[in-house]
């Protein structure tokens, strides 16, 4: 719905930000379980889109995956789930059907590692040692994830996706299906964090706390999607809106600093993996010292056909978007096949 070119911005932005860059670094399996996530999310959309059983099994099969790699991988049904009930199947039977099929293999293969290879227990997940890690030492506030986000993706980030937000809002009479795909996105911002705060907030539980780079891994993808939205959707309005219209120049005024801010972003990220490179240790702080941290890392820097690589690597990025956009700087961003045809039935 966003079109090829804003989605490749959107993934810029993600290996670009040092959340997921020193997840990808290290040991941690969070990364994989991103992966079979957004995998499973990509065939239930498909098995949705077109009411296909087999894929709705193929995309319990994946989330299964994701599943036993870690919990968080639950956070995946909240965009499915908002998606279903949009396209509601017209054979309510149907529908149930491919409930049932993509449940059962997360079922079975929960039930196959925990009852018959690892014999810990169907329900051994909830005695996670996650959620017994309750301590007093250090009272929470409300903001400590905004405090965290304000690091990661970084401020500017977070101002350019409220503006992408704002702007759905406008042109959600021109644009729906790209307003519905920002709710989803939204939805699975806000249930993902929403659920971090509960189990902080009100269970009093210490890992979620001081982990927040864990816990919410799985909305950074969603927080790019809607940060590159803002391509599509200034096209979308600067072409439904009559060139004297009031209100045109201030919206664009408006997108065109969300873009900019998008631009500081991403150079601020570069900056900060560029110095993180020399130094041994990292913390993803939430409320002072406390955070999660990486210790005894390898300075890249240090091993210097590493950081030529990097640097090749961060060339490599800027060059590919530049080129697969090079169409749009010189003639304009084209309209989306699925905004020409929403424009259509508008």
């Amino acid at each position: 719905m966003y079109g090829n070119r804003s989605v490749l911005l959107a993934a810029g932005f993600f290996v670009l930000t040092p959340w997921h860059a020193f997840l990808s670094r290290s040991f941690l399996i969070d990364t994989q379980c991103l992966f079979f996530s957004l995998l499973s999310l990509l065939v239930g959309i498909y098995a949705i889109r077109k009411a296909s059983l087999k894929l709705a099994l193929v995309s319990g099969l994946i989330f299964g995956v994701a599943l036993l790699t870690k919990l968080f991988a639950v956070f995946t049904l909240i965009p499915l789930a908002v998606i279903f009930t949009y396209y509601a199947p017209k054979n309510l039977k149907r529908g149930l059907v491919q409930i049932v099929l993509f449940a059962l293999p997360s079922l079975f293969t929960h039930y196959l590692w925990y009852e018959v290879i690892s014999r810990l227990g169907f329900f051994s997940i909830f005695t996670h040692t996650d959620f017994l890690s309750v301590s007093h030492a250090v009272t929470p506030t409300p903001f400590f994830l905004i405090r965290f986000f304000l690091d990661n993706p970084g401020l500017l980030f977070l101002l350019a996706t409220m503006i992408s937000v704002c702007l759905s809002l406008w042109i959600r009479e021109h644009s729906p299906k790209i307003a519905f795909f920002d709710f989803v996105c939204l939805a699975t911002i806000l249930g993902t964090a929403g659920m971090n705060m509960f189990l902080v907030l009100t269970l009093g539980l210490w890992v979620p706390y001081v982990d927040p780079v864990k816990y919410d891994y799985q909305l950074l993808p969603a927080f790019c999607l809607l940060a590159a939205s803002l391509l599509p959707k200034t096209y979308s309005f600067a072409k439904s809106l009559p060139t004297k219209a009031k209100r045109r120049k201030l919206i664009l005024a408006i997108s065109v600093i969300g873009l900019a801010l998008l631009a500081g972003a991403v150079l601020l990220n570069m900056r900060t993996l560029q110095n993180l490179t020399t130094q041994d240790y990292l913390v993803f702080r939430v409320e002072g010292d406390v955070g999660f941290s990486f210790m005894r890392l390898t300075p890249t820097i240090a091993q210097q056909y590493l950081a030529a690589f990097q640097g090749l690597g961060f060339v490599l990025i800027i060059f590919s978007l530049v080129w697969a956009n090079r169409d749009a700087f010189s003639h304009g961003e084209k309209k989306p096949e699925s905004l020409m045809k929403t424009s259509e039935i508008t």
